[in-house]
């Protein structure tokens, strides 16, 4: 039984991995999805950087806690991924 082996390379190139980019690539509609902003927005707030005073109060009226915005964004993230996901999957194999 041959082994598989990673080429130093590609571990290298594994860890550099962004998973935004392979949705970027990936994603159909990836610049109009509302999703994508969403997700940005969302992303933002967490980090604690500046974002627009109606994103502000948008997030204030629609979740009660850090923790709604986290489970959300999860959420997103995962729909977004597994989306593209699926479309490299297709394009790759021709599906």
């Amino acid at each position: 039984m041959k082994m598989f082996t990673t080429p130093k390379n590609k571990i290298e190139s594994l860890n550099e991995f962004s998973y935004w980019t392979f949705i970027e690539e990936n994603l159909h509609n990836y610049y109009s999805d509302d999703r994508v902003l969403k997700s940005d927005i969302l992303l933002r707030y967490l980090d604690g950087e500046t974002i627009e005073t109606e994103d502000l109060e948008w997030i204030k009226a629609n979740y009660g806690s850090k923790s709604d915005v986290l489970s959300d964004l999860q959420n997103i993230e995962q729909q977004l991924f597994a989306e593209s996901l699926d479309n490299f999957y297709k394009m790759r194999f021709a599906i």
